[in-house]
């Protein structure tokens, strides 16, 4: 249950720091704006 909750945790800390940059940061590009999109976050 932890470990779940630790995922969970850590999907919505990345679902709200894809709003808080415009531009992905440095070295990740923009696949990772497109896959929270795709997982519809």
């Amino acid at each position: 249950m932890r470990v779940l909750d630790r995922k969970r945790d850590l999907r919505e800390a990345v679902h709200a720091s894809s709003y808080r940059w415009e531009v992905p940061p440095a070295g990740s590009g923009p696949t990772v704006k497109d896959d929270w999109k795709e997982r519809g976050a």
